[in-house]
Protein backbone atom coordinates (compact mmCIF):
# COMPACT_ATOMS: atom_id res chain seq x y z
CA UNK A 1 0.00 0.00 0.00
CA UNK A 2 1.23 3.42 -0.91
CA UNK A 3 0.24 6.34 1.10
CA UNK A 4 1.60 9.39 -0.38
CA UNK A 5 2.04 11.26 3.12
CA UNK A 6 4.85 8.86 3.27
CA UNK A 7 6.85 9.70 0.39
CA UNK A 8 8.88 12.75 2.76
CA UNK A 9 9.41 9.55 5.28
CA UNK A 10 10.97 7.58 2.45
CA UNK A 11 7.77 5.38 1.97
CA UNK A 12 8.23 3.81 5.63
CA UNK A 13 5.18 4.04 8.52
CA UNK A 14 8.21 3.13 11.04
CA UNK A 15 10.05 6.27 10.05
CA UNK A 16 7.13 8.55 9.77
CA UNK A 17 5.91 7.74 12.96
CA UNK A 18 9.91 8.72 14.61
CA UNK A 19 10.21 11.35 12.45
CA UNK A 20 7.22 13.00 13.38
CA UNK A 21 7.83 11.95 16.95
CA UNK A 22 10.81 13.81 17.36
CA UNK A 23 9.07 16.80 16.03
CA UNK A 24 6.54 16.38 18.55
CA UNK A 25 8.98 15.45 21.51
CA UNK A 26 10.90 18.96 20.98
CA UNK A 27 7.57 20.89 21.19
CA UNK A 28 6.59 18.97 24.12
CA UNK A 29 10.05 19.81 25.87
CA UNK A 30 9.44 23.98 25.13
CA UNK A 31 6.56 23.28 26.36
CA UNK A 32 7.62 21.92 29.71
CA UNK A 33 9.73 24.87 29.59
CA UNK A 34 7.09 27.31 29.98
CA UNK A 35 4.65 25.66 32.34
CA UNK A 36 4.55 23.98 35.90
CA UNK A 37 3.50 20.90 35.86
CA UNK A 38 1.92 18.59 37.85
CA UNK A 39 0.20 21.90 39.94
CA UNK A 40 -3.84 20.94 39.97
CA UNK A 41 -4.81 24.70 40.75
CA UNK A 42 -2.62 25.35 37.10
CA UNK A 43 -5.02 23.84 33.82
CA UNK A 44 -2.39 24.71 31.34
CA UNK A 45 0.81 22.93 33.58
CA UNK A 46 -1.53 20.02 34.33
CA UNK A 47 -2.60 19.64 30.42
CA UNK A 48 1.56 19.80 30.02
CA UNK A 49 1.61 17.28 31.90
CA UNK A 50 -0.96 14.97 30.07
CA UNK A 51 1.11 15.71 26.88
CA UNK A 52 4.43 14.71 28.81
CA UNK A 53 3.15 11.34 29.79
CA UNK A 54 1.87 10.79 26.23
CA UNK A 55 5.42 12.21 24.81
CA UNK A 56 7.04 9.35 26.99
CA UNK A 57 4.16 6.65 26.22
CA UNK A 58 4.38 7.40 22.22
CA UNK A 59 8.35 6.63 22.86
CA UNK A 60 7.67 3.35 24.72
CA UNK A 61 5.21 2.35 21.84
CA UNK A 62 7.90 2.56 19.07
CA UNK A 63 10.19 1.07 21.15
CA UNK A 64 8.54 -1.85 22.52
CA UNK A 65 7.78 -2.69 19.06
CA UNK A 66 11.17 -2.42 17.33
CA UNK A 67 12.99 -3.85 19.83
CA UNK A 68 11.24 -6.69 21.57
CA UNK A 69 8.33 -7.08 18.56
CA UNK A 70 5.75 -7.06 21.48
CA UNK A 71 2.29 -6.47 20.02
CA UNK A 72 0.74 -7.29 22.82
CA UNK A 73 2.67 -4.61 25.03
CA UNK A 74 2.29 -2.17 21.96
CA UNK A 75 -1.93 -2.41 22.20
CA UNK A 76 -1.88 -2.04 25.45
CA UNK A 77 0.26 1.38 25.34
CA UNK A 78 -2.12 2.58 22.07
CA UNK A 79 -5.05 1.83 23.98
CA UNK A 80 -3.50 3.93 27.14
CA UNK A 81 -2.51 6.52 24.77
CA UNK A 82 -5.84 6.89 23.05
CA UNK A 83 -7.84 7.16 26.38
CA UNK A 84 -5.81 9.78 27.86
CA UNK A 85 -6.17 11.71 24.67
CA UNK A 86 -10.11 10.76 24.24
CA UNK A 87 -10.16 12.50 28.29
CA UNK A 88 -8.18 15.57 27.18
CA UNK A 89 -10.45 16.27 24.17
CA UNK A 90 -13.63 15.91 26.51
CA UNK A 91 -12.55 18.14 29.56
CA UNK A 92 -9.86 20.56 27.84
CA UNK A 93 -11.07 21.39 24.34
CA UNK A 94 -13.93 23.19 24.90
CA UNK A 95 -14.98 26.83 24.03
CA UNK A 96 -16.14 27.24 27.56
CA UNK A 97 -13.62 28.13 30.65
CA UNK A 98 -15.95 27.65 33.46
CA UNK A 99 -17.09 24.33 32.02
CA UNK A 100 -13.21 23.38 31.38
CA UNK A 101 -12.54 24.57 35.14
CA UNK A 102 -15.53 22.30 36.20
CA UNK A 103 -14.84 19.08 34.64
CA UNK A 104 -11.11 19.80 35.63
CA UNK A 105 -11.35 19.46 39.27
CA UNK A 106 -14.27 17.04 39.06
CA UNK A 107 -11.62 14.89 37.00
CA UNK A 108 -9.08 15.35 39.83
CA UNK A 109 -11.92 14.96 42.54
CA UNK A 110 -12.86 11.55 40.98
CA UNK A 111 -9.30 10.09 40.63
CA UNK A 112 -8.01 11.54 44.24
CA UNK A 113 -10.88 9.62 45.61
CA UNK A 114 -10.23 6.41 43.86
CA UNK A 115 -5.98 7.15 45.00
CA UNK A 116 -7.91 7.71 48.71
CA UNK A 117 -9.46 4.32 48.22
CA UNK A 118 -6.62 2.68 47.27
CA UNK A 119 -4.04 3.84 50.02
CA UNK A 120 -6.27 3.65 52.68
CA UNK A 121 -6.16 -0.21 51.60
CA UNK A 122 -2.50 -0.23 52.34
CA UNK A 123 -2.28 -2.23 55.60
CA UNK A 124 0.54 -4.29 56.64
CA UNK A 125 -0.60 -7.48 58.17
CA UNK A 126 1.39 -9.28 61.22
CA UNK A 127 1.94 -12.04 59.44
CA UNK A 128 4.20 -9.76 56.79
CA UNK A 129 7.90 -10.45 57.48
CA UNK A 130 9.11 -6.87 58.00
CA UNK A 131 10.82 -4.37 60.88
CA UNK A 132 9.24 -2.75 63.04
CA UNK A 133 10.78 0.11 61.94
CA UNK A 134 9.93 -0.63 58.26
CA UNK A 135 6.16 -1.36 59.87
CA UNK A 136 6.03 2.54 60.90
CA UNK A 137 7.59 3.91 58.11
CA UNK A 138 5.42 2.68 55.90
CA UNK A 139 2.15 3.64 58.26
CA UNK A 140 4.04 6.87 58.73
CA UNK A 141 3.93 7.30 54.63
CA UNK A 142 0.36 6.22 54.26
CA UNK A 143 -0.61 8.21 56.93
CA UNK A 144 0.87 11.80 54.89
CA UNK A 145 -0.27 10.13 51.56
CA UNK A 146 -3.74 10.25 53.11
CA UNK A 147 -3.44 13.37 54.60
CA UNK A 148 -2.33 15.22 51.08
CA UNK A 149 -5.08 13.17 49.40
CA UNK A 150 -7.54 14.64 51.63
CA UNK A 151 -6.46 18.38 51.32
CA UNK A 152 -5.75 18.20 47.50
CA UNK A 153 -9.92 16.66 48.10
CA UNK A 154 -11.08 19.78 49.93
CA UNK A 155 -9.08 21.55 47.23
CA UNK A 156 -11.22 20.76 44.38
CA UNK A 157 -14.53 20.59 46.19
CA UNK A 158 -13.87 24.44 47.23
CA UNK A 159 -12.66 25.04 43.43
CA UNK A 160 -16.10 22.93 41.75
CA UNK A 161 -18.25 25.14 44.10
CA UNK A 162 -16.61 28.08 43.52
CA UNK A 163 -17.40 28.07 39.81
CA UNK A 164 -19.20 30.39 38.61
CA UNK A 165 -21.27 27.59 36.82
CA UNK A 166 -22.09 26.76 40.43
CA UNK A 167 -24.86 29.35 41.15
CA UNK A 168 -26.68 28.65 37.98
CA UNK A 169 -26.54 24.46 38.68
CA UNK A 170 -25.98 23.84 41.99
CA UNK A 171 -28.21 20.97 42.44
CA UNK A 172 -27.05 19.48 39.07
CA UNK A 173 -23.19 19.75 40.19
CA UNK A 174 -23.50 18.18 43.61
CA UNK A 175 -25.24 15.32 42.40
CA UNK A 176 -22.03 14.84 40.34
CA UNK A 177 -20.27 15.22 43.17
CA UNK A 178 -22.11 12.71 44.81
CA UNK A 179 -21.44 9.99 42.00
CA UNK A 180 -18.41 7.46 42.98
CA UNK A 181 -16.61 7.74 39.92
CA UNK A 182 -16.54 9.25 36.09
CA UNK A 183 -18.11 12.29 37.10
CA UNK A 184 -16.38 14.30 34.66
CA UNK A 185 -17.69 12.57 31.86
CA UNK A 186 -21.52 14.26 32.43
CA UNK A 187 -22.97 14.98 28.44
CA UNK A 188 -23.85 18.34 29.53
CA UNK A 189 -25.27 20.13 32.79
CA UNK A 190 -28.77 20.31 31.15
CA UNK A 191 -28.32 16.46 30.62
CA UNK A 192 -25.97 15.78 33.97
CA UNK A 193 -27.17 11.68 34.76
CA UNK A 194 -26.28 11.10 31.24
CA UNK A 195 -22.54 10.33 30.98
CA UNK A 196 -20.45 9.57 27.77
CA UNK A 197 -19.03 6.31 26.97
CA UNK A 198 -15.39 5.54 26.53
CA UNK A 199 -17.76 4.17 22.64
CA UNK A 200 -18.38 7.90 21.93
CA UNK A 201 -15.60 9.50 23.58
CA UNK A 202 -13.07 7.90 20.69
CA UNK A 203 -14.79 9.60 17.92
CA UNK A 204 -13.46 13.00 19.33
CA UNK A 205 -9.94 11.56 18.35
CA UNK A 206 -10.33 11.40 14.96
CA UNK A 207 -14.43 12.44 14.30
CA UNK A 208 -15.18 8.83 12.84
CA UNK A 209 -17.17 6.27 14.20
CA UNK A 210 -14.96 3.40 12.88
CA UNK A 211 -12.26 4.63 15.34
CA UNK A 212 -14.46 2.81 18.42
CA UNK A 213 -14.88 -0.59 17.15
CA UNK A 214 -10.85 -0.84 17.05
CA UNK A 215 -9.75 1.11 20.05
CA UNK A 216 -12.65 -1.00 22.43
CA UNK A 217 -10.73 -3.88 21.02
CA UNK A 218 -7.66 -3.37 21.99
CA UNK A 219 -9.39 -3.66 25.66
CA UNK A 220 -8.46 -7.27 25.12
CA UNK A 221 -5.04 -6.89 25.34
CA UNK A 222 -5.51 -4.37 28.57
CA UNK A 223 -7.36 -7.13 30.36
CA UNK A 224 -5.75 -10.06 28.90
CA UNK A 225 -8.71 -11.49 27.71
CA UNK A 226 -8.84 -14.96 25.07
CA UNK A 227 -8.08 -12.10 21.65
CA UNK A 228 -4.76 -11.24 23.56
CA UNK A 229 -3.77 -14.88 23.50
CA UNK A 230 -4.11 -15.54 19.82
CA UNK A 231 -0.74 -16.21 17.99
CA UNK A 232 0.22 -13.31 15.60
CA UNK A 233 3.29 -13.15 13.07
CA UNK A 234 5.59 -10.51 14.86
CA UNK A 235 8.71 -11.07 13.05
CA UNK A 236 7.10 -9.04 10.12
CA UNK A 237 7.37 -5.52 10.31
CA UNK A 238 3.84 -5.29 8.27
CA UNK A 239 2.17 -6.75 11.36
CA UNK A 240 2.15 -3.57 13.31
CA UNK A 241 1.51 -0.99 10.02
CA UNK A 242 -2.17 -1.02 11.22
CA UNK A 243 -1.26 0.36 14.79
CA UNK A 244 1.42 2.75 13.66
CA UNK A 245 -1.17 3.86 11.61
CA UNK A 246 -3.08 4.75 14.59
CA UNK A 247 -0.23 5.92 16.53
CA UNK A 248 0.94 8.24 13.67
CA UNK A 249 -2.94 9.94 13.63
CA UNK A 250 -2.64 10.08 17.63
CA UNK A 251 1.06 11.74 17.34
CA UNK A 252 -0.66 14.24 15.07
CA UNK A 253 -3.48 15.04 17.34
CA UNK A 254 -0.67 15.94 20.26
CA UNK A 255 0.86 17.80 18.10
CA UNK A 256 -2.21 20.20 17.08
CA UNK A 257 -3.15 20.55 20.84
CA UNK A 258 0.65 21.59 21.11
CA UNK A 259 0.31 24.19 18.94
CA UNK A 260 -3.71 25.60 19.19
CA UNK A 261 -3.96 24.98 23.09
CA UNK A 262 -1.36 27.52 24.86
CA UNK A 263 -0.61 30.25 22.92
CA UNK A 264 2.41 29.87 21.85
CA UNK A 265 3.65 30.50 18.43
CA UNK A 266 4.76 28.24 16.34
CA UNK A 267 8.08 29.72 15.68
CA UNK A 268 8.54 29.76 19.40
CA UNK A 269 7.73 26.08 19.63
CA UNK A 270 10.02 24.54 17.12
CA UNK A 271 12.96 27.58 17.58
CA UNK A 272 16.13 26.01 17.29
CA UNK A 273 15.23 22.73 16.72
CA UNK A 274 17.31 21.34 13.82
CA UNK A 275 19.80 22.42 16.42
CA UNK A 276 19.16 19.87 18.85
CA UNK A 277 18.99 15.76 18.94
CA UNK A 278 15.33 15.64 18.47
CA UNK A 279 15.85 17.61 15.10
CA UNK A 280 18.81 15.54 14.12
CA UNK A 281 16.78 12.72 14.82
CA UNK A 282 14.00 14.02 12.45
CA UNK A 283 16.34 14.69 9.65
CA UNK A 284 17.66 11.13 9.50
CA UNK A 285 13.77 9.62 8.62
CA UNK A 286 13.16 11.93 6.02
CA UNK A 287 13.69 12.12 2.30
CA UNK A 288 17.02 13.95 0.39
CA UNK A 289 14.09 16.06 -1.27
CA UNK A 290 12.48 16.78 2.16
CA UNK A 291 15.85 18.18 3.36
CA UNK A 292 16.84 20.02 0.09
CA UNK A 293 13.48 22.26 0.89
CA UNK A 294 14.35 22.65 3.98
CA UNK A 295 17.70 23.92 3.78
CA UNK A 296 16.10 26.84 0.95
CA UNK A 297 14.09 27.64 3.42
CA UNK A 298 16.61 28.07 6.06
CA UNK A 299 18.91 30.15 3.64
CA UNK A 300 16.12 32.52 2.94
CA UNK A 301 15.72 33.64 6.20
CA UNK A 302 19.69 34.24 6.31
Amino acid sequence: MKVSELDMFNGSYFNAYKGLYSLVAHEVTQLRSMFPEGAVNDINGYKVGILTKLMFASCSFMTVIENNHDYSSAATILRSIADNLASYILIYRNQNADEIALRHYLFLYDGLNTRLKAIQSIKPTDDVTISESEKKQTQQGVRVAIGDTLNAIDYSLKEIRGNVLYKQYKTEIEYLISLDYDNWRFKSLKNFKQKFSWQKIYPLINGKESSTFFLSYLSQYVHGLSSSNLSIDNTKPETFYPMIHIGITFLGKIHEFVQEDFGISKEILQNNFFKTDYGREHLSYVSPTYIENILKKLNKKH
